[in-house]
């Protein structure tokens, strides 16, 4: 194209920027962003809006039964089962057996001992082991000492003193004397200390220094 002066003049062309659809589109953009943003610069306004109404906090008690719990409380916990285990057996020092004419102590331990200073007493009566003199302070392990009733007939001695050779002392005592005919019972005391309590119709018994 050329003007009246005879210079060519090109054609101008409309600005890319003004075209409708490209407007259309940035202000669509405006708009979605406008959107997005908005909320969260609204929600960070500390300013109260008077039409919205104060926050409701509902608050859920729980009762608790006091008196259920302090049953609870004094009920004992159901205890853990026991078993039950034997006591460890005591071998006892002296073994005492008897019928109702003889009485026998026989020396269980592994060494000598001194029983000078028992006493067996009934409920109307007392003997002491001292009446064997220097005997009875030096009883020697594995033997036998056998008191008899000196109205009474022999008697066989118990299995624990059927050696001879195991009999240490003997000796009879007159029947006012002879304890182990007791209604029920006898003891064995050591100064004062009761070291065993024989049932008479048993027959045997035992004690440990």
């Amino acid at each position: 194209m050329s003007d009246k002066s005879g210079n060519t003049q090109e054609e101008r062309k409309p600005s890319i920027l003004f075209s409708p659809q490209v407007i259309a589109a940035i202000i669509g953009a405006v708009v979605t962003i406008l959107v997005a943003v908005l909320p969260s610069l609204l929600g960070n306004d500390d300013t109260p809006n008077p039409t919205q109404s104060p926050p409701v906090v509902i608050v859920t008690a729980t009762l608790t039964d006091v008196s259920a719990a302090a049953r609870a409380a004094d009920t004992p916990m159901p205890s853990q089962a026991v078993i039950a285990t034997e006591p460890t057996p005591v071998t006892a020092d002296v073994l005492v057996v008897w019928d109702s004419a003889t009485i026998s102590l026989v020396n269980q331990t592994e060494r000598v001992i001194n029983v000078n200073d028992i006493v067996f007493r009934a409920s109307d009566r007392t003997w002491a082991m001292n009446n064997l003199g220097g005997l009875a302070a030096s009883f020697p392990a594995g033997t036998c000492i056998r008191i008899h009733d000196t109205n009474a007939r022999d008697s066989a001695p118990p299995p624990e003193c059927a050696d001879a050779a195991r009999l240490h002392a003997y000796i009879e005592i007159g029947s006012n004397d002879v304890f182990w005919n007791a209604p029920e019972t006898f003891e064995i005391v050591r100064r004062d200390q009761v070291l065993a309590t024989c049932v008479v119709a048993q027959e045997t018994c035992a004690f440990a220094l």
